[in-house]
């Protein structure tokens, strides 16, 4: 029997009968698609298909086909045109940070965003989290790539922001913990997750962790001691955007 990491409840197992896939390519994982369900949390677990899914996330090939198309959004007033959707990220979080900010992005992938804060803020401190394979887009920078693995070398120090672009789900709810507790007192938490009610394909993604529904996203911030904002955008209007900063709510 598996237990919940977040209250310790027992899991249930649920099955739908549709096919689920990889978020990269399209291509399926499962065709039967079933979950460890928190009846408590809220949270749909994905872990058995996520484990598997991870000789993919670790390859060379996945580096180096990056690009996917879901890093670019319809530009709704120049017709057939798409844009960088960390341009877009970019602009949200730049009046959150000062010269003096220390930055840690998880799932930094080549380092659109984090390259796009640098050249504005040159004396920014500035870390990434990604698996081994991405630390080839990060050679002759400032910018400190961290291999997942070895995230120990970084636990100790302290960030203004944490930034979890469409990455939180990948991750173990235990480890997001970790990450969180890497967060100043006065820092704030940036998280961009799918809106099922415009995205409900999104809820079939079947490398994920865990399915990343709001009250699951609330949950484990809430036990983290963050409180919440939703913040809107025109141009990221498939997804939700939430600022997390430390008290009680």
């Amino acid at each position: 029997m598996i237990s919940c990491e977040i209250c310790k409840s027992i899991l249930a197992r649920k099955k739908i009968k549709f096919p689920s896939f990889r978020h990269h390519d399209f291509s399926t994982v499962s065709n039967n698609t079933s979950f460890e369900v928190c009846n408590n949390c809220k949270i749909y677990f994905n872990i058995e298909n996520h484990n598997l899914e991870n000789k993919i996330f670790n390859s060379n090939n996945y580096a180096k086909n990056h690009k996917f198309i879901s890093r670019k959004i319809y530009n709704k007033k120049l017709s057939n045109k798409f844009t960088s959707r960390a341009s877009v990220q970019f602009n949200i979080l730049k009046n959150k940070i000062k010269q003096s900010s220390s930055i840690l992005e998880v799932g930094c992938n080549d380092g659109e965003l984090l390259f796009r804060i640098q050249k504005k803020f040159k004396k920014i401190k500035i870390f990434g989290v990604d698996t081994k394979p991405f630390k080839y887009f990060y050679k002759n920078s400032k910018i400190n790539f961290v291999n997942i693995e070895e995230i120990n070398k970084i636990k100790n120090q302290k960030f203004d922001i944490l930034i979890f672009a469409q990455s939180i789900y990948y991750i173990s709810p235990l480890i997001i913990s970790h990450y969180l507790d890497m967060v100043k007192k006065d820092g704030v938490v940036y998280v961009e997750i799918p809106d099922f009610n415009i995205n409900p394909h999104s809820i079939l993604m079947g490398d994920v962790y865990f399915v990343p529904f709001v009250e699951s996203i609330k949950k484990i911030l809430a036990q983290n001691k963050f409180k919440i904002n939703f913040i809107k955008n025109s141009k990221l209007d498939r997804e939700l955007i939430i600022i997390g900063k430390r008290g009680i709510n």
